[in-house]
């Protein structure tokens, strides 16, 4: 190598450096918030947060429609399992083998006819629970051992739950009893 390709070289690194230098001074000189990283950083975010917001409320729209459906189901059907239709169903069913409790009975009905363990309300989860706890109390009736007052009064305490839940779901569907 020669002289002269030596010192062409120490020019170029020479000048390399200084550009170096100079883009090192003008981007600390130059604010975070005013540059284009921080134009991507707020970009990107805001996609993601409206991606975000997208996906919440489309959520909240499918549990809202699944929700009316049950709400009309429940408005519609509601007479199928009130506590004297699942007690006459009780009294005329017999399973094979050992005969279950008349609470038991009815419990089986409404679960075939409700599942209500499935539905995304917790309130509503925990009124059909209610309701199945005072379905159970006719496990206590066996017909023999007490008169037709207790069974009149389990009748009354299972009546009260199920006219919350109807009330509930017409409340929800703007339906009543005459229109459904």
């Amino acid at each position: 190598m020669d002289g002269d390709a030596l010192e062409n070289i120490a020019r170029q690194l020479h000048l390399t450096n200084e550009n170096l230098l100079a883009l090192t001074k003008a981007v600390n000189a130059q604010s975070f918030w005013n540059s284009q990283l921080f134009a991507a950083i707020l970009g990107a975010s805001s996609a993601i947060v409206v991606l975000l917001i997208g996906r919440v409320l489309d959520w909240y729209r499918k549990r809202k429609e699944r929700l009316d459906k049950i709400y009309n189901d429940i408005a519609q059907k509601y007479y199928h399992w009130n506590p004297e239709t699942l007690l006459r169903d009780a009294f005329s069913t017999s399973y094979q083998g050992e005969d279950k409790p008349l609470g038991e009975k009815m419990i089986i009905k409404l679960r075939g006819q409700v599942k209500y363990w499935q539905y995304p309300s917790f309130r509503l989860r925990r009124h059909f629970k209610k309701y199945e706890q005072a379905l159970l109390e006719f496990d206590k009736y066996n017909g023999k051992d007490l008169d037709a007052d207790e069974l009149k009064e389990y009748l009354s305490q299972a009546a009260v739950i199920h006219k919350k839940l109807k009330a509930r779901a017409f409340k929800k569907t703007g339906e009543n009893e005459w229109t459904t």
